[in-house]
């Protein structure tokens, strides 16, 4: 059996971690690769018919908004690449599931928040991360608000759009 690779592109908004995601279809494509991309069923934020960045860039591609980790191994099992947006939002057991279709020989990619705005880790994220076979890439976002481009984290911002101090209720 081959394995392919197990990609795991995280770090804060702005990081531009949708758009690697973007980059990995478009790879899929060139490559004559079936891919499918999951996104969470609950995250309702972005369009349903195409992948969006935050930046606004866009790519025509419905992706499949499911819930159910199940859903994700048995609806991956006839592409070649499975492909995950947003991966903190599934469940904790999305480890196993990609796991187990990498195992089957699928290429994996996952992208995803590492840590919330206080640096606590987002459990779906890291159980995927401790996988032996992924290949980590911590990317660093850039601030909205000063423009660094060195950002480990997502900062939380109150109604009024002011940074919410770490120590906040």
């Amino acid at each position: 059996m081959i394995f392919r690779s197990f990609l795991c592109y995280v770090g804060p908004v702005y990081a531009l971690k949708s758009r690697r995601v973007i980059d990995e279809v478009e790879g899929a494509k060139i490559g004559n690769r079936s891919h499918v991309v999951f996104k969470p069923d609950g995250d309702t934020r972005d369009s349903r018919e195409r992948l969006v960045t935050h930046g606004d860039v866009w790519y025509p591609l419905a992706p499949v908004h499911v819930y159910s980790v199940d859903e994700v191994l048995e609806r991956g099992l006839p592409f070649d690449d499975v492909i995950i947006d947003e991966g903190q939002f599934f469940p904790p057991e999305l480890a196993g599931a990609l796991a187990a279709l990498h195992a089957q020989g699928k290429r994996v990619v996952f992208a995803g928040l590492d840590v919330d705005w206080r640096g606590r880790p987002w459990l779906t994220t890291a159980n995927v991360l401790a996988l032996p076979e992924a290949h980590i890439i911590r990317l660093r976002g850039t601030c909205a608000n000063c423009g660094s481009d060195s950002a480990s984290r997502s900062q939380k911002l109150a109604p009024d759009h002011t940074v919410v101090p770490y120590d906040a209720a």
